[in-house]
């Protein structure tokens, strides 16, 4: 039974990866429709909130995508506290903390969080992240080069990151592949 164990855990982790995947393409999709129905502008970091909740000065990325991934919750603010199971990798707890989603989207498309970017001026859209799993925003990912350390999540799947790129597709990287000099061009659409 002992010999069993490992291959038993890899079993799990190899589904919990396929279903973080799975979520991240959904969420990709909703972000490209949401830019469908929005004159091409894909979603914002953050901005304010819309709907005047005093008290709550941020509506997020997801907040503007949940209505296209079957969260139908009325205001902007229920849906942000939201603890819809496809914002959250399998391999983290919802319910744990604060956390309103285990994903973000990508800092540069919304030049920090507050601006928005059109689909159509992305020049590479199968080189650039739209969103990521990451350890501590919930609004953006950012490259290292950005002041931080960086805050795509790899420790999740076994040292690898699920990153859902802006026309759709998914890829797995790991830390130096993401963050090596010459493929910065996953964040910036240069």
């Amino acid at each position: 039974a002992s010999m069993l164990l490992p291959a038993l855990n890899q079993a799990r982790e190899a589904a919990r990866r396929t279903k973080c995947i799975g979520q991240l393409r959904e969420l990709g999709h909703a972000g490209i429709i949401y830019a469908g129905d929005n004159n091409g502008m894909l979603t914002v970091s953050w901005v304010a909130w819309p709907d005047g909740n005093e008290g709550q000065p941020y509506y997020f990325w997801k907040d503007a995508v949940a209505p296209y991934v079957g969260d139908n919750n009325e205001t902007a603010y229920e849906r942000a506290m939201s603890k819809a199971p496809i914002f959250f990798c399998p391999n983290k707890d919802p319910q744990t903390g604060n956390s309103r989603s285990s994903y973000a989207e990508n800092g540069f498309l919304s030049n920090g969080g507050w601006q928005t970017t059109s689909l159509a001026s992305i020049k590479k859209s199968s080189k650039v992240i739209l969103y990521a799993e990451n350890t501590m925003h919930e609004w953006r990912v950012v490259p290292p080069t950005w002041g931080s350390a960086g805050n795509v999540r790899f420790e999740a799947h076994q040292n690898r990151a699920n990153l859902v790129m802006c026309d759709g597709h998914v890829m797995t990287r790991t830390q130096s592949e993401l963050y090596s000099p010459d493929q910065e061009y996953h964040f910036k659409n240069d």
